[in-house]
């Protein structure tokens, strides 16, 4: 296997073990460089300098199992780890000097195991990505937005017009909806007056955009000055009995 230089450029650790051989069981003096998740060993050279040689062999660490053991190895005097490579197939004993440097080796190589070039996806949010398509439909809103917006008041064309805000519309109603926080309560049906904000809203919210014209009147889209959030409101003519 022909090795290129460049993947122990820039090396997480190097340094010179002890390993023991696979066909005869006697041990050699190796310089070991490791980079990401593979453990490259070298015949040593008086300059320390490997830029351009060819390793003597590589161990993928990926998965790999490494234990520090605590009985004598024979041939060697130096502190011992087995290394199991499952990729590789193989079990390789490796002795450094003192137990100090065994037990940094242990946790560089315990890092390039756990190594991954390209993660699996953590903490994913999924977000809905709405457009227009030639027919002028909007497409890529999810079920629950699609009932959200027939009942919403906001016409077809509007949504065409503005289809950004009236994604941030209908997100803030189906998490006004879902609120953990209000879960649990008696659920006493909502009067008109817990619906109202009588407060000025130009000095609650900024960044006024009407989305929609409604029979019963109009949405917009606002930011909160309070919190920042964007919020849905519906400006409505209410008349008192």
């Amino acid at each position: 296997m022909e090795f290129n230089p460049d993947w122990w450029k820039a090396a997480d650790k190097q340094g010179e073990l002890i390993k023991q051989g696979h066909v005869v069981k006697n041990w050699k003096a190796r310089w070991f460089i490791l980079k990401n998740n593979k453990l490259f060993y070298f015949k040593p050279t008086s300059s320390n300098s490997y830029e351009t040689e060819q390793p003597k062999g590589m161990i993928q660490l990926k998965d790999c199992t490494i234990t520090k053991l605590n009985r004598a190895v024979q041939g060697t005097k130096g502190y011992t780890l087995e290394l199991v490579s499952s990729l590789d197939n193989k079990t390789f004993y490796i002795s450094a000097l003192s137990e100090y440097e065994l037990d940094e080796w242990i946790k560089a190589l315990k890092t390039g195991a756990a190594y991954e070039a390209c993660s699996e996806p953590r903490k994913v949010t999924h977000k809905v990505h709405v457009k227009v398509d030639d027919r002028g439909s909007l497409v890529g809103l999810p079920p629950e937005f699609e009932k959200l917006l027939q009942g919403s008041g906001i016409t077809l064309d509007e949504a065409q017009a503005n289809p950004r805000e009236v994604v941030h519309a209908l997100d803030f109603q189906r998490g006004y909806q879902t609120n953990p926080e209000l879960k649990g309560r008696p659920e006493t049906p909502l009067t008109l007056e817990d619906l109202i904000s009588h407060e000025d809203p130009t000095s609650i919210y900024c960044d006024f955009k009407k989305i929609g014209q409604g029979a019963f009147g109009e949405v917009y889209v606002a930011q909160s000055k309070r919190s920042g959030n964007k919020v849905a409101i519906k400006k409505m003519q209410v008349t008192a009995k």
